[in-house]
């Protein structure tokens, strides 16, 4: 979890697949209270580069030697977890390298649920291997866009009236 803003992190919990939490955030000192707030709620928090976001969200993975990575990131707070099982649930029963429920514009977007899911394997190589700055600055690129992996696409669907009540009662929690 890249910098999840705390309103996410007690929903996320919930996931049948989440085992582990990690906060991975920056070394800038504007971020020491996010470090302090992990720390307070008894979460994992690794901090690294500001502009290196692959470098520092593979560092923060690898120390748990995780088979799987779920990231989900701060500018998605009403995450849900049904949104992360579902994407779990799809990158399992494909056996893909990769998998996410948006980041695939124009025909997958649900911007501000977004959830990726990927193989540690994938992370690795990506960390070793991609070069230019735009691979860096974010995470999934190179495993997106480099041709070597097996990736998928696929809404969760948000308007389910299932999951609508769910969602607005998280909304109405946190705002």
């Amino acid at each position: 979890v890249t910098g999840v803003q705390t309103c996410a992190l007690p929903i996320l919990r919930y996931s049948i697949f989440t085992h582990k939490i990690i906060v991975a955030t920056t070394t800038n000192k504007e971020d020491d209270s996010i470090e302090l707030l992990c720390n307070l709620k008894a979460v994992d928090c690794y901090r690294g580069s500001d502009w290196d976001v692959l470098d520092r969200f593979y560092r923060a993975a690898e120390k748990f030697n995780p088979i799987n990575v779920i990231r989900v990131t701060s500018d998605c707070p009403l995450n849900h977890f049904s949104i992360v099982d579902f994407a779990v649930q799809e990158f399992q029963s494909s056996a893909l390298d990769y998998f996410s429920n948006s980041n695939h514009e124009p025909d997958c977007l649900e911007d501000g649920f977004d959830v990726e899911v990927f193989k540690f394997t994938a992370l690795e190589l990506a960390w070793k291997e991609a070069k230019m700055l735009s691979e860096r600055e974010h995470v999934t690129p190179y495993i997106k866009n480099s041709k070597r992996f097996k990736c998928a696409w696929k809404k969760f669907c948000l308007r389910s009236e299932e999951h609508t009540s769910e969602l607005q009662s998280h909304h109405d929690l946190v705002c």
